[in-house]
This record gives C-alpha cells, sequence and structure tokens, in this order.
C-alpha cells in the first residue's frame, strides 16, 4: 500500500513527527510481523485451554472391495464356510474414537501455563519492536529538521559573503585608501565556494533521510516529503536522576520483561517434562460400524466378523513411559535451559545497567555542551557584527572579518548538533529504558 497522494503534485506533503511515527507503526514490516506473531501465539493457547475439557475425537472412515463368504448348509459358521474371492463387493468401515484426560500430574496445566507465558512474551516483543521504530523514526524526523538548521546557517554565510565580496570590489575599484587588500577578497571567494560544497554534502544527507524516512513510513519514492517542523529545539522533558532511570529496570521493563516470560514458560516445560514420571489417566471410547452388502452374516454373536460389525466401548485406561532414563534426560535438558536463561537475564540486567549510566552521563554531558555551544554562539555573533562594522567603514581588513564569520557559522553549527545529540540521548536513554520515545 502506497500513501494515495497525486504524484505531479510538487508541493511536499507535511508530517509532524507524530503522523510520521503513527504512519511508520501502521506499515512497518517487522511490527506488523510481531502482531502476526501474537495472534498466532493466541491461537496456540487457546488450543492448550480447550485440551483441558475437552476430548480428542478422531473419526476414520475405510472403502474398499471385500469377498463374499459361503456359510455351510447349516445357515451358520462350519468347516465348509469358506471367504468366496470371486464374489467381490463394495465394503466400508467407519470408526469414531475419542480420548478424555482424567488426571495428568499437572501436565496439561503447565503447558496451559507456557502458552499463557508465550503470549506475554511475544507481546513484549511486539513492543519492543515498536519501540525499535519509533526510535528509529523520532531519530531521523530530527536529523532532517537538523539539516534544514544547517542549510539555514549555511544561507546566512553565503549572504554575508556576498555582501562582503561585493564592498570588498567596490573599495578595492574606487582606489580608495582601505585596509582590504586583493587577497582579503580572494579569500572570501574560497570560502563562500567552501559553504557551497557543504551545502552540496547537506543535500546528499537529506536526500538518503528522507528516502529512509519514506521506506519506513511505506510511501513511495516519487512522492515528495517534508518534515512539519523547521526548527530544531531540545526535548520538552526534564531530566531525572540517574536512579529513576536504573529503578526502570525491573520486572516490568521491557527486555527484562520478555526474559520473565521466557522463564515462565521454560519452568511450565519442566514441569511437563516432570510429569511423564507418572502415569496419565484418561478415558477414552469407540464405536466401529463395518458394513459390506454381499456378505452373508455368520449369526455367530461369538465370532466376529471384520467386515461386518458394529460395537463399541467405554474405558478408563493410564499411560505411562517406562524409558525413564529418556524422561531423565528429558527433564535434566529442561532444568539446563531454565538455568541458562536465568543466567542470561542476570547477564542482561547487568547490560542494561552499564548502558544506563553510560547514557545519563552522556545526556548530562550534553546537556552542558548545549548550553555552553549557545554561550559560544551569541559571543561569535557579538564577535562578528564587531568585525563587520568595522569591515564595512573599511578600517579591517577580510582575514578578520571572516575569522569571526567562520566562528559564528562554526558555533551555529555547534549548536544545532549539540541540540540533535541531546534528544538522541534522550531517545536511546527511553528506549533502554523501555520507555515511550520522547514522552
Amino acid at each position: 500500500m502506497v500513501y494515495a497522494a497525486d504524484k505531479t503534485d510538487v508541493a511536499k506533503k507535511l508530517f509532524s513527527l507524530e503522523d510520521c511515527v503513527a504512519r511508520a507503526l501502521e506499515f512497518d514490516p517487522q511490527v506488523l510481523l510481531g502482531q502476526g506473531e501474537v495472534d498466532a501465539a493466541k491461537v496456540l493457547e487457546d488450543r492448550a485451554q480447550r485440551s483441558k475439557i475437552l476430548p480428542k475425537i478422531d473419526l476414520v472412515n475405510m472403502s474398499s472391495l471385500g469377498p463374499g463368504v459361503n456359510l455351510g448348509p447349516s445357515g451358520f459358521v462350519d468347516d465348509a464356510t469358506e471367504n468366496d474371492s470371486s464374489h467381490l463387493g463394495f465394503t466400508n468401515r467407519v470408526q469414531i474414537s475419542a480420548v478424555q484426560p482424567l488426571f495428568t500430574f499437572g501436565k496439561i496445566e503447565s503447558a496451559v501455563k507456557a502458552a499463557a507465558a508465550f503470549v506475554q512474551l511475544k507481546k513484549k516483543n511486539l513492543e519492543q519492536k515498536r519501540l525499535e521504530t519509533v526510535f528509529n523514526v523520532s531519530t531521523l524526523y530530527h536529523t532532517r529538521v537538523f539539516i534544514k538548521e544547517l542549510k539555514r546557517i549555511i544561507e546566512t554565510g553565503h549572504s554575508s559573503l556576498q555582501k562582503a565580496i561585493d564592498h570588498s570590489q567596490k573599495l578595492l575599484r574606487s582606489k580608495k585608501k582601505t585596509k582590504i587588500k586583493e587577497s582579503d577578497l580572494i579569500q572570501l571567494q574560497i570560502f563562500k565556494l567552501i559553504l557551497s560544497n557543504k551545502e552540496h554534502d547537506l543535500d546528499i544527507l537529506n536526500e538518503k533521510t528522507l528516502l529512509t524516512l519514506k521506506k519506513l513510513m511505506n510511501i513511495d519514492d516519487s512522492i515528495a516529503i517534508d518534515t512539519e517542523d523547521n526548527f530544531l529545539d531540545p526535548l520538552d522533558k526534564n531530566v531525572q536522576s540517574k536512579t529513576y532511570y536504573l529503578s526502570k529496570l525491573n520486572g516490568d521493563h521491557l527486555f527484562l520483561g520478555q526474559m520473565d516470560q521466557a522463564l515462565q514458560a521454560k519452568k511450565a516445560q519442566l514441569q511437563i517434562a516432570r510429569a511423564d514420571y507418572y502415569p496419565q489417566f484418561f478415558m477414552a471410547g469407540q464405536f466401529s460400524y463395518a458394513m459390506t452388502p454381499h456378505r452373508e452374516d455368520s449369526h455367530n454373536p461369538y465370532l466376529n466378523d471384520p467386515l461386518n460389525e458394529q460395537s463399541g466401548a467405554l474405558v478408563i485406561g493410564l499411560k505411562m513411559p517406562l524409558s525413564f532414563h529418556l524422561t531423565s534426560l528429558g527433564v535434566q535438558e529442561r532444568k539446563v535451559e531454565v538455568s541458562n536463561l536465568e543466567i542470561q537475564k542476570s547477564l542482561l540486567q547487568k547490560s542494561l545497567a552499564i548502558k544506563v549510566d553510560a547514557l545519563y552521563g552522556k545526556l548530562i554531558a550534553g546537556q552542558s555542551q548545549m548550553e555552553n555551544s549557545e554561550q559560544q554562539r551569541v559571543l561569535a555573533k557579538k564577535w562578528f557584527n564587531s568585525e563587520l562594522i568595522t569591515f564595512d567603514l573599511g578600517e579591517t581588513n577580510g582575514e578578520d572579518l571572516l575569522k569571526s564569520l567562520k566562528a559564528y557559522l562554526e558555533s551555529s553549527a555547534l549548536y544545532q548538533e549539540a541540540i540533535l545529540n541531546f534528544n538522541k540521548s534522550f531517545y536511546e536513554l527511553d528506549f533502554v529504558v523501555g520507555e515511550r520515545i520522547g514522552s
């Protein structure tokens, strides 16, 4: 499915961050696959639940050709009775059997628990896929807005340089006394070309960013889109204490929760394996009906003709595997799986704690860098404005103006980059602690 829009329309379709996220979640193949896995797990859970109360019923119907039979002169089975293979005809057998477990020493109950845990595991896995999609879309969205900011900075540089170049040429042609030299003019022109190259690189990055964003949103490449936001701002969200983020690494955590559900499923499978040490009691019923019209009935209640019969029975029985060495190996295998999962959970918890610690430090450093970059940008702008005034009066050379302009443009770009990195750090931290991105 492709976004419905007129491909001939050159106007760009603008999307807010919320629109991009909503659309990506609707069409992301990984999310759709995750939802399918949840639905499949629910079917297995329903099947396990029904096995507790509903018997297993089988129907077998078989048709073939059967021989006739020649009874003795008495009309009963005697020494003269024999099958008549020369007299073949239609024969049919219908057999219905039903088995209802009565007591299984927890085998069925454990299967239900394992199925329920599997459903919860798949649900948490689906939420992880959704969180990954939100993270990727949010990062791409803010990268696009960051590129817009950089292009505006370059446009400011182009405008200032062009004015300086025009002013330099005017002063040099006038032959008036000035500190501006021909070499200053050349340096200004070179830097303007450098900015043009930077702008070209940004255009390539922008194209790649939007193309990837459209792929995630399932929008045709030929359709022009853009972000609704034009200015990159720090996320309007308070930075909590490190203890707060570490406290999120509990049983309800998205990743740890998956390990918990996997552990519950494996423990239930361990109980299923242990149940094989005990007999499984059941009730079973069977009804069989065979009919061969051309075959005479023996009229003997003590003899059973498999081609002409009607029988039924209801029994209570037990089934028990006697290969205890194999049962023991199965139990040991499940124990090892449970132990391995517990170790993996412990390692994951430690790994997440290390990541939270590192990302929190990165977030705090990013916040400080953002504040320092803003101060640097303000001071650089004052420097540039001061040099611009003296340059217009011809009282300073182009080299000083160029230095101040470079400082202003670089500090402006660093400030925007600091905002982007700060937002990304927040997104990463939210992702690791399993929270909704940007919430």
